[in-house]
């Protein structure tokens, strides 16, 4: 990346130098030192995005920069790189995945009821950002709860139990 530390880095490119790294991801043979790299320069994508204050509760999707729509992905490949991280305890790894995730539906869900529900009322804007994190997160939970109830239906004791005879 022509001998720029990430820290010196642009946004811009460190954005596509982490895309890169989640490309390379999808490959089921990849190096763990490239799934920890992507999720580093992801995290610092979230930095500077935090510092650069691009995107706001208050702000509707029409206010965001068609530049910086991009950034909004920045939680989803951070969740996906996340996901891919291999260690023993997988409990931490689901837990800041599934975190990720909620975090960029709450955009999602946010951006969309803001503009369903307020219509661009600069009064109740705080009120849609807030509102979106929230229904996001009853969604996620919604989803987690199903899926936890289709693995317990597929599950399948490892035991035969058996009953004693009286003899």
């Amino acid at each position: 990346m022509g001998g720029l530390a990430m820290e010196e880095m642009p946004l811009l490119a460190l954005f596509e130098q982490a895309r890169k790294f989640h490309l390379a991801a999808s490959e089921s043979s990849v190096d763990q030192d490239v799934v920890k790299k992507g999720c580093e320069m992801f995290q610092k994508c979230e930095d500077m995005i935090g510092k650069l204050a691009l995107f706001s509760s208050n702000e509707t999707k029409e206010d965001i920069s068609t530049n910086n729509l991009k950034y909004l992905l920045v939680p989803y490949y951070l969740a996906e790189l996340t996901e891919k991280i291999i260690q023993d305890d997988r409990i931490p790894i689901v837990k800041a995945s599934y975190a990720k995730l909620k975090e960029f539906t709450g955009y999602l869900v946010g951006y969309a009821s803001f503009r369903a529900l307020f219509n661009r009322n600069p009064a109740l804007s705080a009120a849609g950002g807030i509102l979106g994190l929230v229904l996001a997160m009853l969604v996620e939970t919604l989803l987690f709860i199903i899926n936890q109830i289709q693995s317990s239906k597929s599950f399948t004791p490892s035991f035969t139990p058996t009953t004693k005879k009286n003899q």
